[in-house]
This record gives structure tokens, sequence and C-alpha cells, in this order.
């Protein structure tokens, strides 16, 4: 997919409510499981369990969800949409080289990665369905748009680089990072220092010498 490509829509797989009690209650049983899955194994986070920790009816709960999977893979979306997020914010912000842009963009997600413990054991549980993994994809081809525009502001002037350079770099992030946390709960930090070595490494090869470096 071309880094240009319209940023493709992530709607969790549940029914959308139009009063804002009801969506309280979709909010309040998706910080539930996530919560859950910081200190329950996975496979124990049932629906009683998540109802009774977000103060529902297990009734109400099937009002919103189908089923535990369905509330998996709608925190799953949310945990994608807030990716998008950071890289909108740091897209915001100035640097002085596109090498500091680089390493920027590690220390945030390693950061988010850190703090997402849902987020890891959804992943690494394999239990997220074909939807939710596609979005990932998806996610990553506009993740790697905005990188683009990131380094773009930073040398100050469009690049001819091949869109595929920015979807590798995002994806070898994405893979690195997650091996990172793989390692240890709490990241392993040699494994990032060695991401971001890597990343300067391979975008040199396609973005203009800085006269600055951090």
């Amino acid at each position: 997919m071309d880094a240009h490509t319209a940023e493709p829509q992530i709607t969790p797989n549940r029914r959308i409510p139009k009063q804002q009690r009801s969506q309280l209650k979709v909010a309040q049983i998706l910080d539930s499981a996530s919560e859950l899955l910081k200190r329950v194994p996975i496979d124990d986070v049932s629906v009683k369990l998540i109802a009774q920790h977000a103060g529902v009816a297990v009734p109400t709960f099937y009002g919103y969800f189908s089923d535990r999977e369905a509330v998996f893979n709608a925190l799953g979306m949310h945990y994608l949409d807030e990716t998008l997020e950071l890289i909108d914010q740091l897209a915001s912000l100035t640097f002085d080289t596109w090498e500091d842009a680089s390493d920027a963009m590690v220390d945030t997600y390693v950061e988010w990665f850190r703090s997402r413990v849902g987020f890891r054991v959804l992943w690494f549980s394999g239990r997220l369905d074909e939807a939710v993994v596609a979005a990932d994809r998806a996610g990553n081809a506009a993740l790697a748009d905005r990188v683009r525009l990131i380094m773009e502001q930073t040398v100050g002037h469009d690049l001819e680089t091949p869109s595929y350079v920015f979807h590798f770099t995002v994806e070898m992030t994405d893979r690195l990072l997650r091996y990172g946390f793989e390692l240890s709960p709490d990241g392993d930090e040699q494994t990032f220092v060695e991401i971001k070595r890597a990343l300067r490494s391979y975008l040199s090869n396609f973005l203009p010498a800085s006269t600055k470096h951090s």
C-alpha cells in the first residue's frame, strides 16, 4: 500500500451507542478489561469478571458486546487508534535533525508500549481476530505516511524517498519494539538503543546528511 493512501478508518466491533450514558458504560467495560489484563491471566478474564469490575450487570454487558473476545478486539482497535494519535503529536513538534526525530519516535513508542500492558498481553496472546490484525497493517501504512511528513518537515523540503523506505522503517520499529518487550516486561533498554542505531543507519541511505547531530 502506498504511504499516501487515505488513512484507514478503525472501527471497534461493537454497537455504537448514541446516548452518553451508554457511551460511558462501553468505556467502563473497555477500561475494566484493560485493567484486568494487567493483573489477571487473559484466559481468566471472563465476561462475569469484566462486568463485575466495570460495575455493570452481565445482561448490560451483552447489550454492547457479544462475548469477551469482542471486548478484546474493541480494545485492540482502541490501542491502534492511540498509535496514530501519538505520531500526530510528534508531527506537531520541531526537531533539529531527522536523527533527533527518529530517536524521538522510538522513545515515544517505547513509553507507550511500557504503559500499555493490556496491548502487549492481547498482541502476544494471538487472541485478536483477523480484522484487528488487518487494521494494524493498515494503521502501519498510515504511520509510514506520518513518518514521511515528520522527516519532510524536519529537513525543510519534500523528499523523493520511495514510500517503501518509510513502510520498512515503521515495520522494523514495530517488530523490534515488540521483541524488546518480549525480552523483558519493562522493555530491554539495549534493544531500544540498537533500534535507534539501526534506524539512523538505514535512513541515512535515503535522507540528506544533517548539518547538526545530537
